[in-house]
């Protein structure tokens, strides 16, 4: 359902921003037009539908160098954060007395007094990002002769990859003290020529927006810029919750190329043909984002907040608890029809929500891990310990999974809001990599504190422990096992056990067969060992190598008892 929204009265999930907005001047709603010379042209000629093109009235700005197609005081310059050009000269390595000096010309060359700085991309993590942080310091103490107010204030950021600002915000604490300081700031919704998927535009614009007003910035300066095909999908999901917000600011359109009728339609249908306010956002029309309803949301932030405890298994459900260094040791675990009662919870069928699921339970070693697909409540592992020690046993949940069984992407940080204290890793996960994220629980047995191993590599014994070894022929099932080859081979199997009975796992066997020739095997885990003896009379020995173990198996002709 669609509502009017008056911008100025919209709250973030995370707190109201009326007391930022009333604190900070207002900055009227701007746009800005990043297009080759067709795509500019595209845009001032009109929408899909013949809407009216985009013009002055709009407060959108011409990003140079290109054609001019709106007046000198619609065209904004701009420096490179890259290689730059002679065109555009870039900011890199110039310090911040000279990257100040550069942006204060480009201001004052631009007809529109305004430069934008394109990108802010990796180059601005450290010292690079802490010289353009210390520029725009120099400028906001000096008065723009435009308005009065600082030249900062017009110098504008692209900003290619939020979620990295979060996530490292220690790294880039020079380029947020810059975008603080900036005019406007703005958001580009796709990652490299990708538009953002529905995930990520339900979660970056408000995330990124709470961390910029946390750290004392304007919301009015926040803006999207929007990017390729599928105008309407996306302009969808720009109109939708948080990132609604930000769209009433001004939109800006890059690239969009043969699509920027699109563009220019998707824009009147939000703003309408009325010039932009001289203050302030547009109030514009938004629709709620779609979130977790807060039973099923509380039901499983209980589930995600046990993540540190995990599940627990009983004993019978590993296949075996003891695994040896050097051998590939089979590792079954069961986890029964819906683990943690996850599928419950969502309120799914339990076989297709873990059939579609595709979890899997890992195993970490001391230098080795290894990992299995959970198929029917069961994950056969196949691991080689490299060292003695414990061995951690975690099931892994991909959100897509989750994401898929709430009936589609939905507001994740906002639904799990109320929540965040109980399960703040996770949290910041869905936040961070709101299309990739993963929920991992480990599983210990009962009656063992949370994340306790459930399983130890053990070095195995030595060979010189084996006191029996015995071999004897397959029967007949065993050997039809072998399929065609079952014609040609017989198939011997061996033991080795300690005075006590216990298999000795690794010993090297050195077996001679029925024709003479010889073959090396080791055994597995359960002391075990398989071998093939061509069909004919004759005799198979074994010699455990390293001691004076030995065996016999005398074999008859095929056909003979």
């Amino acid at each position: 359902m669609r509502r009017p929204l008056l911008v100025l009265g919209t709250t973030f999930a995370l707190g109201g921003l009326g007391a930022a907005l009333a604190a900070q001047d207002a900055s009227a709603r701007m746009s800005v037009i990043y297009e080759p010379i067709h795509g500019h042209a595209a845009h001032i000629q009109g929408g899909a539908f013949g809407e009216p093109g985009l013009s002055e009235r709009d407060n959108v700005l011409q990003q140079q160098p290109t054609a001019r197609l709106l007046p000198a005081s619609q065209q904004a310059w701009k420096v490179s954060g890259n290689k730059g050009s002679r065109a555009t000269p870039t900011l890199i390595g110039r310090g911040a007395v000279g990257m100040a000096n550069l942006l204060r010309d480009r201001v004052r060359r631009s007809g529109a007094h305004v430069v934008f700085v394109d990108e802010l991309g990796s180059r601005f993590r450290g010292k690079q990002g802490s010289d353009l942080g210390a520029a725009m310091g120099q400028l906001t103490g000096e008065a723009s002769v435009v308005d009065g107010k600082s030249v900062a204030e017009r110098v504008h950021i692209y900003v290619p990859n939020v979620s990295v600002l979060m996530a490292q915000p220690q790294a880039w604490a020079g380029s947020w003290d810059a975008l603080l300081r900036a005019g406007g700031v703005w958001i580009e919704a796709y990652r490299k020529s990708t538009p953002w998927t529905a995930e990520q535009w339900l979660t970056w614009p408000g995330a990124f927006a709470r961390e910029f007003v946390a750290r004392g910035g304007d919301p009015n300066r926040l803006h999207l810029l929007i990017h390729g095909p599928n105008q309407a999908e996306q302009w969808k999901y720009a109109r939708m919750g948080d990132a609604c917000r930000l769209l009433a600011n001004g939109p800006g359109a890059y690239q969009t190329r043969d699509f920027a009728p699109e563009w220019v339609t998707e824009f009147r249908r939000t703003f309408g043909t009325s010039p932009a306010p001289d203050e302030g956002p547009s109030p514009i029309a938004c629709t709620e984002s779609p979130k977790v309803p807060p039973g099923t949301a509380t039901a499983l932030a209980n589930v995600f907040a046990g993540q540190d405890v995990g599940a627990e298994l009983s004993l019978g459900a590993l296949g075996s608890p003891r695994l040896f260094v050097g051998i590939e040791n089979p590792l079954r675990v069961r986890l029964g029809r819906d683990p943690l009662g996850l599928a419950a919870t969502l309120g799914v069928d339990p076989a297709s929500f873990w059939r579609s699921a595709r979890a899997v339970v890992r195993a970490d070693g001391a230098g080795w891990k290894a990992s299995a697909r959970l198929h029917n409540g069961v994950a056969k592992l196949k691991v080689l310990p490299r060292a003695e020690g414990p061995v951690r046993l975690r099931l892994i949940i991909r959100g897509a999974s989750i994401n898929r069984a709430l009936g589609g992407p939905k507001d994740l940080v906002t639904s799990f809001e109320p929540h965040r204290e109980r399960m703040p890793g996770l949290y910041r996960r869905m936040m961070l990599s709101p299309r990739s994220w993963r929920f991992a629980t480990p599983l210990s047995l009962n009656g063992r504190p949370g994340g306790t191993p459930a399983v130890f590599a053990y070095e195995a014994p030595p060979p010189e422990a084996i006191r029996s070894f015995r071999m004897s022929l397959a029967g007949p099932a065993r050997t039809r096992q072998l399929g065609p080859a079952a014609k040609k081979w017989r198939l011997v199997l061996a033991q080795a056990k300690d005075a006590k009975g216990v298999p000795v796992p690794a010993a090297r066997v050195a077996f001679t067969r029925t024709d003479g020739t010889r073959k090396m095997a080791r055994t597995d885990v359960r002391g075990r060992v398989r071998i093939l003896t061509p069909r004919r009379q004759g005799v198979v020995s074994a010699r455990v190598v390293g001691t004076d173990t030995r065996a016999k198996l005398r074999v008859s002709a095929p056909g003979r008892a």
